[in-house]
């Protein structure tokens, strides 16, 4: 009986068994000869090389990326790109000087893949930003140069934001690397780009040959944090130049993280920047738009409407943590319902407070007040969505529980503000980032819940009770993990 070797089996074959391998195991038979390695060069291998996360301030990894990315190897295939810009904050300031020449570097990988990949083009790109306060003294709070200027440790993820941001953009516009998908810390708790951060860097460069064929955009933006006088208008004029440079944009998510609390920037009306999506509606023209989602966004109906008269029948709307300042919602529903194939609304506000939605569910939180308890969120797909919305004002409040407690917590992380502002408040929004990207949010919500009950019971037992020192100790263990921390990022990415 003939015995066939290995290597002159099909390829189907051999592909075959590189689908049971790692990719460890599959380097190591590579390795055993040159004809193994062009053997088990297939789909299989190459697929670890799709995905690929760059820490853009590590200087062996962008210098590996270059490698990577040549004509001769793999790293060419990327097609789900992230570049990760963490800088540490020494001393209360960032020092990015030692960075500088990393757009450079950058251009140089990018321009690679532009040349070497086989479509010329990037599928998806996703920046994330963060810091590590290992140096720092007190991270609670540092001071800047100027000694009269708080700075908060919320701050150093937003400069790091800031200046990932302006670097990647720079290395775009040298290399002209035409993307598909662009996340631009959307996907990322506690971090969010400042609007003032877009006009410097849309001065000096041009991202048309980069940004022109965009199909989704997927951005998380918050107020200003600098007074600039020359920043060129405010954030929803920055925010439209750059939407200007994705005229074939098909999908596009915004989301505002507020960085003052709500009764400050509320005082008595929507501040300029809040209202930023009101100037896109007024300014931005994207007829290929099929899909939007807006969360934490404040707008007005009028302008709403304006802006889906311009856009391409709406098949996905997706509003969470939104605000009519003026006008209601009906007339939007009615506006892009006969289109939709998917609808998910939750937390919706308006000028009558807060909105219920006729339909199965409940609230997420205990309440108490008149009428029936409906819930505040609405998912519809297929005909379903495009059915009738009915819904109304939420009369009564949220009762004391730790099934508020726990909402309260998952939405502040979401939306802000950051912790900074209340005053004596322990909680730590980066540690809970760990702890939320690894476990359901509703399981970490259930998990809060059940021990604040076990407490109770312990209260009506006669037992000592405080709800404060019980928050603070579930707190402390729900928080619980290693130093020095980077900011927003997953723990198991570090």
């Amino acid at each position: 009986m003939t015995r066939l070797a290995i290597d002159s089996l099909p390829a189907e074959v051999l592909e075959l068994i590189a689908s049971t391998l790692y990719l460890d195991d599959l380097r190591n038979v590579r390795l055993s000869s040159a004809r193994f390695a062009a053997k088990f060069s297939g789909a299989r291998f190459q697929s670890f090389y799709r995905c690929k996360t760059v820490v853009i301030t590590s200087p062996a990894q962008l210098e590996e990326f270059v490698q990577r990315t040549r004509s001769d190897q793999y790293g060419r295939l990327v097609q789900t790109l992230t570049l990760r810009g963490i800088l540490p904050a020494e001393n209360g300031s960032i020092d990015v000087e030692r960075y500088k020449d990393v757009a450079t570097t950058l251009a140089v990988a990018l321009n690679n893949i532009r040349s070497n990949s086989v479509t010329g083009r990037l599928p998806s790109l996703t920046l994330e930003a963060g810091y590590d306060n290992s140096s720092v003294e007190n991270p609670r709070e540092c001071r800047s140069n100027d000694p009269n200027a708080r700075v908060h440790q919320w701050h150093y993820t937003w400069y790091a934001a800031e200046w990932t941001f302006a670097t990647v953009c720079n290395a775009l516009a040298t290399s002209g690397l035409p993307i598909d998908e662009l996340d631009i810390f959307h996907g990322m708790y506690c971090c969010s780009l400042a609007c003032d951060s877009i006009q410097p860097v849309l001065d000096i460069i041009d991202l048309s040959l980069s940004l022109g064929g965009l199909k989704r955009l997927s951005l998380s933006l918050s107020s200003c944090l600098r007074v600039r006088h020359d920043s060129g208008g405010h954030g929803g004029q920055q925010v439209s130049r750059l939407l200007g440079f994705c005229p074939a944009l098909q999908s596009l998510e915004l989301h505002w993280y507020k960085t003052k609390p709500v009764g400050e920037a509320l005082s008595a009306s929507p501040s300029t920047d809040m209202l930023f999506f009101d100037t896109i509606c007024r300014s931005v023209r994207l007829p290929q738009l099929r899909c939007l989602a807006l969360r934490g966004i404040f707008m007005t109906q009028a302008a709403l409407m304006e802006y889906l008269s311009h856009t391409a029948p709406i098949s996905s709307l997706i509003l969470e943590e939104a605000t009519l300042s003026a006008g209601s919602y009906a007339p939007v529903f009615a506006a892009v319902g006969p289109s939709l194939d998917h609808l998910h609304l939750d937390m919706l506000y308006c000028a009558g407070g807060l909105q219920q939605f006729f339909g199965p569910g409940s609230p997420p939180f205990p309440t108490e007040g008149r009428g029936p308890r409906r819930p505040f969120h609405l998912t519809r797909r297929g005909a379903e969505a495009r059915a009738i919305v009915k819904y109304e004002s939420v009369n009564g409040y949220a009762l004391d529980s730790g099934a508020h407690h726990s909402w309260l917590k998952l939405w502040r992380l979401r939306y802000g503000p950051p912790p900074d502002f209340r005053t004596g408040h322990s909680f730590d929004q980066q540690q809970l980032h760990w702890e939320l990207q690894h476990q359901d949010a509703v399981q970490a919500m259930e998990s809060w819940a059940k021990d604040e009950e076990k407490a109770r019971q312990q209260r009506d037992h006669g037992e000592e009770w405080h709800r404060q020192g019980q928050q603070q100790a579930l707190l402390a263990n729900a928080l619980r993990g290693p130093d020095p921390m980077w900011c927003a990022l997953p723990q198991d990415e570090r």
